[in-house]
């Protein structure tokens, strides 16, 4: 668990370099407003987490490979609807949940805002999965494919931030 959090900790403080770096304070500021609804999404991710790594080391514990397999198969499945309902409510919802988080509507921060959720909620539910992802590598002692999944996720991150950063700039600039 404290393996995801590190790795959602350095996702966002990435996430807030190259933004600050590259985007200026108003694309701070919509980042900023963002972020209670990426640390929700961390904060569940992270719960569900700690909670199926729990069954499943006493799963372990007693030889019991079918409840562990039970366990993985029911985090999937809960982190699968919890990402579909989190992603349809930012979609679906998006002009108010901004307003709601502090963007004053019509305004730059406001789009920018808009914008930024609505290219994290695209990458919500592999950010979920990755989560629940990492106790179950760490449990089966695979610390090789744990490592590379963890530095995987943050390559890709910096990667999309980067792809997304040019696509912004080269809009606002056309």
């Amino acid at each position: 668990a404290s393996l995801s959090a590190m790795t959602v900790a350095l996702c966002l403080l990435i996430d807030s370099i190259i933004i600050g770096r590259c985007l200026g304070v108003r694309a701070m500021a919509a980042y900023g407003l963002s972020n209670p609804v990426l640390l929700a999404f961390a904060a569940f991710g992270s719960f569900l987490s700690t909670g199926i790594q729990i069954v499943c080391a006493k799963a372990l514990g007693n030889g019991d490979e079918d409840e562990v397999n039970n366990c993985f198969s029911y985090s999937v499945t809960v982190a699968a609807i919890f990402a579909a309902v989190g992603v349809s409510l930012v979609v679906f919802l998006n002009d108010t949940l901004v307003e709601f988080l502090g963007a004053k509507p019509g305004s730059n921060v406001f789009f920018k805002t808009k914008d930024y959720l609505m290219g994290f909620v695209l990458g919500a539910p592999l950010f979920i999965g990755a989560q629940i992802l990492v106790p179950f590598l760490q449990m089966a002692g695979e610390r090789i494919r744990l490592v590379v999944a963890v530095l995987s996720m943050v390559v890709v991150n910096i990667t999309l931030d980067l792809i997304i950063i040019s696509t912004l700039m080269i809009r606002e600039h056309s």
